[in-house]
C-alpha cells in the first residue's frame, strides 16, 4: 500500500467522511507523522521481541564494488580491499536488539552478519575460511569472502520508507510503498492523529470560506 493511500485513509478517518478541499493538514505533514508513528510502533514491537510480519519490510537491491577499508585508530594496518556497497543503506530502525537488516543471496539464503571488531576484519583473521559474511562500516555493507558478488538483496525495516526515493528513480512520492501490516495500522493511525493535533486549526466544514470573507468585508462598510 502506498503512502498516498495511507494519507487518504487517515484524512477520511479524521474527517469522519468525505474530505473537504480545505482539509486542515497537507499531505507532506501527514506523511511525516505517519513515518514517525510507524517507526515508533514497530520499534516498540521489536523491543518486545514480538513477531513482525514481512509486510513491514522493504526489499532493496544492494550493488557492490571493490573498495578499501581503513581504520586510522589501528597502527600498522594497511588498507584492505573488500566488496563494499556502492550506496549507503537507508536509515534502519534501531532497537535494543540491534537493527533489523538481512542480506539475502539470489536463492533466498541469509548471509551471516558478522559481529567482530573492525580490527579483526582488517587484520584478515576471519578471512582464512571461505564462509560468506558481511558487516556494516560507515553505513555501507561490506562483504567478507564475497570477491565475485555483484549484488545482494537487503531485507530491512526502514525508519523512513520515503528514503527509497533517494535510492531509485523508479518511483515518486505518490507511489512510494509504505510497508505496514494491517494489524499495526490502527495503532499507527491513532498515534499519527495525536501527533497532528497540536498543529490543527479550525476547519471550514461548510466549505464556504469565500462567502464568509465577502460578508465580513460587507459588514465593515
Amino acid at each position: 500500500m502506498t503512502i498516498l493511500k495511507h494519507i487518504y485513509a487517515l484524512k477520511n478517518v479524521m474527517s469522519q467522511g468525505p474530505v473537504s478541499d480545505d482539509f486542515t493538514f497537507n499531505d507532506r505533514l501527514i506523511a511525516h507523522m505517519l513515518v514517525i508513528a510507524r517507526a515508533t510502533i514497530l520499534k516498540r514491537e521489536l523491543n518486545k521481541r514480538n513477531n513482525i510480519s514481512e509486510e513491514n519490510y522493504t526489499y532493496i537491491c544492494v550493488e557492490f564494488e571493490d573498495g578499501t577499508i581503513t581504520n586510522c585508530t589501528i597502527p600498522d594496518v594497511v588498507d584492505v580491499t573488500k566488496r563494499i556497497g556502492i550506496k549507503d543503506l537507508p536509515s534502519i530502525i534501531n532497537t535494543k536488539w540491534g537493527s533489523p537488516v538481512t542480506l539475502l543471496t539470489p536463492d533466498g539464503c541469509e548471509v551471516p552478519k558478522l559481529n567482530r571488531t573492525i580490527a579483526k576484519y582488517l587484520s584478515g583473521s576471519i578471512d582464512s575460511d571461505d564462509t560468506l559474511g558481511w558487516y556494516l562500516f560507515n553505513s555501507k555493507p561490506v562483504l567478507v569472502n564475497g570477491d565475485f558478488i555483484k549484488s545482494l538483496t537487503a531485507q530491512i525495516i526502514m525508519e523512513d520508507p520515503t528514503e527509497i526515493l533517494d535510492l531509485t528513480d523508479d518511483c515518486t512520492f505518490d507511489n512510494v510503498e509504505f510497508p505496514l501490516d494491517a494489524t499495526l495500522t490502527p495503532a499507527v493511525y491513532e498515534m499519527a492523529i495525536k501527533l497532528l493535533m497540536p498543529y490543527a486549526f479550525p476547519v471550514d466544514t461548510l466549505n464556504n470560506a469565500s462567502t464568509q470573507e465577502i460578508n465580513a468585508q460587507q459588514n465593515k462598510v
